[in-house]
């Protein structure tokens, strides 16, 4: 069964502060999430992960 994060698990699990959150969603850093209602959005984790993943693994620059 897939899990969904509120805005504030989402924040704590990266570390950073809800305003941030909505600023990565903004500037496509991460998914917009999933609206349930007027004033509640929640993110699937797996989209998430994706999202983050290029962030693991950085692709290598060919400067050399």
């Amino acid at each position: 069964m897939e899990k969904y994060l509120t805005v504030k698990q989402l924040a704590e699990m990266l570390n950073v502060s809800v305003s941030c959150i909505w600023r990565w969603v903004a500037r496509g850093k991460l998914p917009k999430g999933e609206r349930i209602s007027k004033r509640c959005t929640r993110w699937r984790e797996s989209e998430i992960v994706k999202a983050l993943e290029p962030l693991k693994n950085p692709v290598p620059s060919e400067e050399s």
